[in-house]
């Protein structure tokens, strides 16, 4: 199912429960609504929110409870899929969920409720400390031309409640008009001060009513449809956060009060003591500056055991239970294990015991949205703790607890992101650095034979460096052998459909010090089209069978490429005896700085019947915004295209005098 508010309402269902009244009231149709067969203010839209309500009530510690409410208008059968089924997800050990109300209004007024009998509850995931449920329903014979409505009541347990709330206002469909209410708490033990922002609401901002219920009322919301390559979190909806905060400061006070908090912690957890400072010694005689960062760097990730990375049973039951939430890097260092904040507190720790200025830090979280300095709560838009370290006058960042993270490397949803460095003077928030497009490296090489049929055979080494080698080992890490060897057998037959791999081996998948490197053997039948004496062979193997990377004519949002990167390739076929080029011809290359560069290299050795295909692409721009869309579209075809060139090779009796024919860039 498709129904975008309620995928983002699970993360506010997180905290439910409770036991208040609930009976529907709905909100009054006009003719002119039901009989509408396309959306105002997107003729193209699928369906439009004609209203929705967000209601979030914790005006009672010990009754708190969130109301939904979503009245939506259908206009085509894409909208009538999407809604095939609802799905909401809820914590039932923290919460219940109520009263789940819906109908569907026909164009004639006709009514049809949905029976309570035809929603049900499953359980979607269960631990020792709580279970996920959702339940479910179909809306009734919901048809195009239909308005469907539905709401709920999410209860909050006595003893739970949100410090925060962020609700999402923009969703793929339009919103004709939204409602959002919170009311929070009145409880003595919270005497902490309400705060709220809002973002791209055209100046609009929750107000505070008699009732004391803080309200906003937006209208005319354009869609925010999914697009591929996208950014992600709400670094460009509408949206809005409530929040507790437990200082009176704002603006450039209350960040500097953060910045001090934060230079406080870093003295008081990652203090050396006499064995921290025995250990740095010992990890950095006979080094100098980077060289011994690195070596404590490196010690962090490969000799201190990550809870979150590894072989899960590298820590027993009993020694997790020392996983405490206060840190302190003296006690990680003598336990050899920690939680990745731990190992970072370690790392920090042994930095500041070989000399160097290192300091905890809070840095923005990309993927879940942007900072904002009127956003005064550091948890939520400086969300992780990293380590700043200052050498002649240039900060550079590291997270050893990010276990396959190169020395010097944040991960992608870090870098270029606000950063604020403890600091007892002033607050410093300044941005970190991108990583280069060549520490990003996938590099593939392969050694191909073709058959007089079109069959290639052959092997193929991959070696997969940087962020997308580090991404790559953080999905295999904690699979047994057979498992990651079943998934990279499930990517090669998604690029080869009617491929067979054999002698699979992946290598350094959990050693943190060495690039990821993957082998196997690949037989890939009719790879080559074949008409009476002639071949016809698409050299760019890797390629050969991408789709177009961006298919749409228009845009809505921004494109976002999470980090810069380089594609190296080179290929070696070798063609059947008695086989050889008809006509040279090779890609075209073209190159356009700061955005994409594309490099080709072809030959033809005939004394060794071997094609040569070398291939770089390297993709620099991380963020180009939607009226720019055409432009990136036009150069990803263009590389599309040259990823299709395709050589004709024929069967010949005589040999040509010349040995090699080349084509390159």
């Amino acid at each position: 199912m498709h129904f975008s508010i309620l995928k983002i309402l699970v993360a506010f269902i997180f905290w439910q429960s409770s036991s208040i009244a609930f009976s529907a009231e709905w909100l009054p149709i006009s003719e002119e609504d039901r009989l509408a067969t396309y959306c105002p203010s997107d003729p193209e839209a699928g369906s439009e929110y004609l209203y929705a309500l967000y209601e979030y009530d914790d005006e009672s510690y010990e009754h708190s409870y969130r109301k939904f409410y979503f009245k939506k208008k259908i206009y085509n059968e894409r909208a009538v899929k999407e809604l095939e089924r609802i799905h909401i997800f809820y914590h039932s050990s923290s919460s219940s969920l109520k009263s789940i109300t819906a109908r569907v209004i026909k164009p004639d007024g006709s009514i049809i409720k949905l029976d309570s009998d035809d929603i049900y509850t499953q359980v979607v995931q269960e631990d020792n400390d709580s279970t996920f449920k959702k339940q479910s329903f179909v809306p009734p014979h919901l048809e195009v031309g239909d308005i469907f409505e539905f709401q709920y009541l999410i209860k909050l347990n006595p003893g739970y409640y949100a410090p925060s709330v962020y609700i999402d206002l923009q969703q793929e469909e339009p919103i004709r008009k939204v409602d959002v209410r919170i009311r929070p708490t009145k409880d003595t033990q919270f005497t902490s001060r309400y705060k709220w922002t809002s973002y791209r609401t055209n100046g609009k901002n929750l107000k505070k009513t008699a009732g004391g219920f803080f309200v906003m009322q937006l209208e005319n919301l354009p869609a925010y449809p999914y697009e591929p390559l996208q950014i992600r979190g709400r670094n460009e909806k509408s949206w809005s956060v409530f929040y507790h905060s437990q200082s009176d400061l704002t603006g450039k006070r209350f960040w500097k009060n953060i910045a001090n908090k934060l230079l406080t912690k870093t003295k008081s957890i990652a203090s050396p003591n006499a064995a921290i400072k025995t250990k740095a010694e010992e990890l950095t005689t006979g080094k100098q500056g980077e060289e011994k960062l690195n070596a404590l760097y490196d010690f962090c990730r490969t000799e201190i055991i990550n809870s979150r990375r590894g072989d899960p049973d590298a820590i027993t039951p009993e020694e997790r239970k020392k996983l405490k939430n206060d840190i302190s890097a003296a006690r990680t260092l003598k336990m050899g294990f920690g939680r990745p904040k731990d190992i970072d507190v370690l790392f920090c720790s042994l930095a500041r015991a070989a000399g160097f200025d290192a300091r905890l830090a809070r840095v923005e979280d990309k993927e879940k949205g942007p900072f904002l300095y009127s956003l005064e709560s550091p948890q939520i838009v400086l969300s992780k703790i990293v380590v700043a370290i200052l050498q002649e006058d240039t900060w550079s960042y590291y997270a050893p607890g990010d276990r396959y993270f190169n020395f010097g490397q944040l991960p992608w949803q870090h870098q270029g992101a606000a950063i604020l460095h403890g600091d007892n003077k002033s607050a410093n928030l300044v941005y970190t650095p991108f990583t280069k497009t060549d520490a990003n490296t996938t590099r593939t090489d392969a050694d191909l034979t073709l058959d007089t049929e079109g069959n290639l055979t052959g092997h193929i080494t991959q070696v997969i460096s940087g962020q997308r080698g580090s991404d790559r080992k953080n999905k295999l890490d904690g699979m047994s052998e057979e498992s990651r060897i079943d998934s990279q057998r499930d990517l090669i037959e998604e690029k080869w459909p009617n491929a067979n791999a054999s002698k699979i081996v992946i290598k350094n998948a959990s050693n943190p010090l060495a690039p990821l490197t993957i082998e196997w053997e690949i037989e890939i039948p009719q790879y080559a089209g074949k008409a009476g004496e002639r071949l016809f062979i698409t050299p760019a193997v890797i390629q050969k069978n991408d789709k177009p990377r961006f298919t749409d004519n228009i845009r809505k949002t921004s494109v976002f490429f999470r980090f810069e990167e380089t594609e190296i390739d080179n290929i070696t076929i070798k063609l059947p005896e008695n086989y050889q080029l008809e006509e040279p011809s090779a890609p075209k290359p073209f190159d356009v700085p700061n955005i994409i560069g594309y490099q080709v290299k072809l030959s033809y050795q005939k004394s060794t019947h071997e094609i040569t295909y070398s291939r770089e692409k390297k993709q620099i721009a991380k963020k180009t915004p939607a009226e720019h869309y055409k432009m990136v579209k036009a150069l990803f075809d263009q590389i599309h295209k040259q990823d299709q060139h395709t050589l004709t090779i024929k069967e010949v009796k005589q040999e040509d005098d010349k040995n090699t024919i080349s084509t390159n860039s």
